[in-house]
């Protein structure tokens, strides 16, 4: 009975090791992990989901709905999953570009803590000169990225520059920097640029904007995500510069 047991063990564990070994592996990393990732996330999700007494399959299946991954079962008027799908890739694009700017760090051994509160300093500024400039869009689109990326690149220096000249650890002032950053910019927008009648932050003008915005294609008013091509370029771009060139490497 033990010896039968102890024959059993190394099959039960043949899976485990070969995972381990991929996800250990170099070449397959760049896509074993984020796919663990994903599958540990669901997971996590699926027991607060039990917990709170509800299906998680029906939750994901409603979730993959409405990214326009699966279809749902009706649409509105010059809908279609198409059309929430494009929504979910110009939700995606400033998330890329975030993660853009850890992997850039992380590549000089720096771990980039405060990209949320670069993202929102660059998005306010970008969005204060180019956003309501009334630029045409041939102006407006490149300027807005230009001034975006001075403003981020900004507040990331000066985060170095406090390393620099007080050795203050990068980490606690760039959280510290989050924070101040969200409640100032909060203020500033409450009190110059809230639209009266519905409350909210000023319309920027479609011009500055990185995605074109209700274009009529095939029967369908979509989005059509700009933004989103542009960070795919530069990722690839990036990883051509980190894997082949002399300063990235």
């Amino acid at each position: 009975m033990i010896e039968n047991h102890k024959d059993q063990k190394p099959k039960n564990n043949r899976i485990s090791r070969i995972a381990l070994k991929l996800m250990g592996n170099e070449k397959w990393q760049g896509i074993t992990i984020p796919i663990f990732l994903i599958f540990l996330s669901f997971f996590a999700a699926a027991i607060i989901i039990l917990i709170l007494g509800k299906n998680p399959l029906m939750a994901f299946y409603n979730l993959l709905q409405g990214a326009g991954i699966l279809p749902k079962p009706s649409y509105a008027g010059y809908k279609s999953m198409l059309t929430d799908f494009l929504t979910l890739l110009n939700y995606m694009t400033p998330l890329i570009f975030a993660s853009l700017a850890v992997a850039v760090a992380l590549k000089g051994g720096l771990f980039n803590i405060g990209v949320s509160g670069q993202m929102l300093f660059a998005g306010y500024i970008a969005t204060i000169i180019i956003g309501y400039s009334g630029l045409t869009s041939i102006l407006a689109k490149p300027l807005v990225l230009v001034v975006g990326i001075i403003a981020g690149a900004l507040i990331g220096g000066l985060v170095g520059l406090l390393k620099h000249k007080f050795n203050i650890n990068e980490v606690v002032s760039s959280i510290m920097f989050n924070y101040i950053i969200q409640y100032v910019l909060s203020f500033f927008i409450h009190s110059n640029y809230i639209d009266p009648v519905s409350r909210q932050s000023r319309y920027i003008s479609s011009a500055s904007r990185l995605t074109l915005v209700n274009v009529e294609l095939i029967g369908l008013k979509m989005d059509l995500p700009i933004g989103f091509i542009i960070a795919i370029l530069v990722a690839v771009v990036l990883k051509y510069f980190m894997d082949k060139s002399r300063l990235g490497f």
